[in-house]
């Protein structure tokens, strides 16, 4: 293959993580984190027995077939400790979501999701054993995020992704200590099923995302192409005809303003040359260089 001088590669400048969230999402954080504070204080007040109606279990979801209770749970909490302990990142992250991707994937994916999440931790548990409180969902919230948070922020490099991840979720979702009436299980259950989903979200949509992106194109010489040019210079390759690289190495530094750059097939030889008249009738099959322009990226 003839040399073309130099190597190149795209690095990304911006993501869409690199944008300020959108003003929207303040509203639905705050609306929704509304509705949990209500529905703990419904369950807390007794309402017409909602002490007893809103917690879900295995026995009353899945053998008495009260479904309801998958959704009323999510709001149940033991108390204001409990509570706000769920709150905290609960807002964080929703804000984050639904800042970034929409209303599709806060509250209306996070929520739906939350559903199914509880039924499977149910499936786990003795019959009689009722959970309660949000814990699971803010669990599946933070696998969703972190999915995306990774798949996106291609200006990091990997290992700087991975450890910010990696440092997150040890951070946020992994207990130091444990109490004997938390539901870990849920916890790691929710965290699962977020990580699952927010991966599927992205393969379905990775190229609406990334059209985020800006980037721009990076280049340094290529030793086989500089071997070359010094082969050419010491007189021990003087037909250059295949040669299709820089004249010198004043050519590598000006790259700057170039505004197109040539990539040589393979099976390019002498009588593929170009000769520059744009109007002339190539026959059926003759290949031409293939331009390669510098604001291009590659997804």
């Amino acid at each position: 293959m003839a040399q073309s001088g130099f190597k190149y590669r795209f690095h990304v400048l911006k993501t869409l993580l690199s944008r300020p969230p959108r003003p929207q999402a303040g509203f639905w954080t705050v609306a929704t984190t509304l509705a949990l504070f209500a529905g703990s204080g419904l369950y807390w007040s007794q309402w017409r027995g909602s002490g007893s109606w809103m917690p879900a279990s295995r026995r009353a979801v899945f053998e008495n077939g009260e479904a309801w209770r998958l959704f009323t749970t999510l709001f149940a909490h033991a108390d204001l400790g409990h509570l706000l302990a769920n709150s905290l990142m609960y807002v964080i992250l929703g804000y984050l979501l639904n800042g970034y991707f929409g209303n599709a994937v806060y509250p209306w994916l996070a929520w739906s999701l939350a559903i199914p999440m509880t039924a499977l931790a149910l499936l786990t548990y003795p019959p009689g054993t009722e959970l309660i409180g949000a814990s699971g969902l803010v669990h599946l919230m933070g696998g969703l995020w972190l999915i995306l948070y990774f798949q996106l922020s291609r200006d990091l490099r990997l290992t700087q992704r991975i450890l910010r991840a990696m440092g997150v979720m040890l951070a946020l979702f992994f207990p130091t200590s444990f109490e004997p009436n938390v539901s870990y299980r849920v916890h790691f259950i929710g965290l699962g099923v977020g990580l699952l989903s927010g991966a599927l979200y992205f393969a379905l949509n990775q190229r609406r995302l990334r059209a985020f992106e800006e980037t721009e194109l990076e280049y340094e010489p290529d030793p086989a192409g500089v071997a070359e040019m010094e082969r050419r210079r010491e007189g021990e390759a003087p037909d250059a005809s295949g040669w299709r690289g820089f004249e010198d190495w004043d050519d590598v530094h000006e790259l700057d303003g170039v505004e197109g750059l040539t990539e040589i097939s393979d099976d390019w030889d002498e009588d593929d040359r170009d000769d520059g008249d744009e109007d002339d009738d190539d026959p059926p099959g003759h290949k031409k260089p293939r331009r390669l322009g510098p604001g291009r990226g590659h997804a």
